[in-house]
């Protein structure tokens, strides 16, 4: 079952004309950035992540191509600024890490230092309310009563882009039924089940995720949070207002 997050986000990223550097936030193995060396064929990508091993993994991956990516180790609910230069990437792309930041003020700042005029951001995260229908599932026996994930608010991206001088183009939730058969629904579940349940038999966890598969009865839905601004010329640091 293709994932979600991904295939329309290739997508995304196929379309756009990218110049180069582009930045990825959130960079992790390098599943995005394989596709942007292919979309600048003849230029530079700067991966960002917090975890080493990811961006040691980016690099083993990238093979030959890896002398095209600047690997940077940095926090992003801390400000970039310090590490990137200001103005360093016409493009900032972010797969599946929103979600994870506790200070999307400081993102949005962030971007305003590195991003070139009129560059632009183009994000997507799990949205509010992702998955409800398994997380209201989770109520059954065996399992862990666990706070729920955090999803990105629209709301707090829109007015924290907006406040740091990004004009928001795109800020929309979609909702992408989850069908499949249950041997693929199953595994699915008990991926993101199992941080959640107790300390069990394997054969017991497949027994959990199966009954909660027959539950939900095919009625899951994906929530994705799209995102796409552009840095105003008016509030690039230094820029006269027009």
């Amino acid at each position: 079952m293709p994932h979600p997050r991904y295939t329309p986000h290739r997508q995304a990223v196929d379309q756009q004309k990218y110049r180069s550097p582009a930045g990825v936030l959130g960079c992790g193995h390098g599943r995005l950035v394989g596709r942007l060396l292919e979309a600048i064929p003849r230029g530079r990508i700067v991966g960002v992540d917090r975890m080493p091993a990811m961006l040691e993994e980016l690099r083993r991956r990238a093979g030959t191509q890896a002398d095209r990516i600047t690997c940077v180790e940095a926090d992003l609910d801390v400000p970039l600024e310090g590490i990137l230069p200001e103005g360093s990437v016409d493009a900032a792309i972010s797969v599946a890490t929103l979600h994870w930041l506790q200070k999307p003020r400081v993102l949005a700042a962030s971007l305003r230092h590195v991003l070139r005029p009129q560059g632009m951001l183009i994000a997507e995260s799990p949205a509010e309310g992702n998955l409800h229908e398994v997380w209201e599932g989770l109520r059954m026996p065996g399992v862990k009563q666990m706070p729920r994930a955090r999803y990105s608010s629209a709301a707090v991206w829109r007015d924290e882009l907006h406040n740091h001088g990004l004009v928001v183009e795109q800020l929309e939730v979609r909702r992408i039924p989850l069908v499949a058969s249950k041997d693929v629904m199953v595994p699915y579940l008990l991926l993101l089940l199992d941080p959640m349940l107790t300390a069990a038999a394997v054969e017991d966890k497949w027994s959990l995720a199966s009954e909660l598969c027959d539950l939900l009865e095919n009625r899951v839905v994906y929530r994705r949070l799209l995102v796409g601004a552009r840095l105003a010329f008016e509030h690039v640091r230094g820029w006269p207002a027009s």
